[in-house]
Parts: structure tokens; sequence; C-alpha cells
């Protein structure tokens, strides 16, 4: 990506991994890796599945195991074009299976979140991985906000870089933001919001409300 233009939120889907080597359990693991990121492909992010990971991980010779360690997270993250690494592992107890998810920042090797739920039987798995799939997506919206500078376009429409490709849904709403000097010092001062008129792949026009004053 080159230097200043925004980058868009893709996820890598690595887990959840089976920490039992039980067939079941193992089975179950995979079922909620597909369905996981079939939730996450129906939020406005980008997904990387697992099996287009591969090629990656055996080169750097990374196993999914491996990934608990940040000095490996970091060494695969250079290489992915994700900008968040979802790992996870599934234990079994006595009251079903439990899922432990964890959302990485691949540059800083940060955990962002760290969730669980519980998952029953499989008719459980759907509603489980689509709970999961927002609260990630909430997550990555907190830290790690899209931002772009702005320029003033036809209609007093708003262009900014930011677009489908980006996670940008026309339901979508952004914070304007003002570089203004002060003592000496720059701060970004909150001047409004804005609202998406026009939704393109790689760009939108946005209709802005200005504060009073």
């Amino acid at each position: 990506t080159a230097a200043g233009l925004p980058l868009p939120r893709i996820i890598a889907c690595v887990g959840p991994e089976s920490v039992e080597a039980q067939p079941e359990s193992m089975a179950m693991a995979k079922l909620l890796r597909i369905c996981l990121a079939s939730a996450l492909e129906a939020k406005p992010l980008t997904v990387v599945e697992r099996e287009q990971l591969q090629d990656v991980m055996q080169e750097l010779d990374i196993s999914a195991g491996n990934l608990a360690d940040p000095k490996a997270r970091l060494k695969l993250g250079k290489l992915l074009p994700a900008s968040v690494l979802l790992l996870g592992d599934l234990m079994e107890t006595k009251q079903g299976g439990v899922v432990y998810i964890r959302v990485v920042d691949t540059e800083t090797s940060q955990v962002l979140a760290s969730l669980n739920r519980k998952v029953a039987d499989e008719d459980d798995v759907q509603a489980v991985c689509s709970g999961l799939a927002s609260e990630i997506l909430n997550k990555m919206i907190q830290s790690k906000p899209l931002e772009a500078q702005v320029t003033r376009g036809k209609e007093d429409l708003l262009i900014v870089p930011l677009g489908r490709f980006h996670g940008v849904g026309m339901d979508s709403r952004f914070e304007l933001l003002m570089n203004v000097e002060s003592n000496g010092m720059n701060e970004l001062v909150s001047v409004g919001s804005a609202s998406v008129a026009k939704l393109e792949q790689d760009g939108s026009g946005m209709t802005p409300q200005w504060k009073e004053g």
C-alpha cells in the first residue's frame, strides 16, 4: 500500500484450534473456523481464510500453535495484507465446548480483544459465531478507526479515500477533525460529523454536518 493511503480492515482467520487431538473436537474447531469466517464476511471486513495463509506459514515454518509467541505473530504479520490476526482455541469441558478468541494487531502484536463463548453443540455454532463476529468488528472499530484526509468536492460533498474496500457502508458515520494551533501546540478538534452519500469501491462522497460556532 502506498504511504499515506488509508488501510482497509483485513482480518486473517487462523483459529480457533482444538486443544485436544480428538476427532470430534477437531471437527468442531473446523466448523467454528468456517462459520466464524462466514459471519465476518457478512460484516464490512475483508477476510483472509486459514487455507489462504498456509503457504506463507509454511514458508516461515510457523504453525498455528506457534502464534502464541508475539515474535511469530510479528513475523507473519509483516508478510500478510491483514491488519489483524484472529487466533483462538476450543477447549472441551463437562458442560460442552468453550471457544476462546484473541484478536491481534499484526503491526504491534498487541492483543486488541479477548473473547470467549460456550458452544453446547453444532446447532449452537451459527449463533455463537454471529455474536463473536459483531464483537470482533466493534473491537476493531474502537482500536483501529478508519482515518483519512478529506477534500471538498461538488455539491458541498466531502471526497474521502475510504470506500467498500476499507469496510465503509452506507450507514457509516465519521467524526470530522481539524488540526488547530493553540498556545503554540497543534491539536485535533472535532468540528462536526459526516454521513455517506455516495459509496464506491475505493472512495466515497460524504455529507458534512458542521458544529455551530
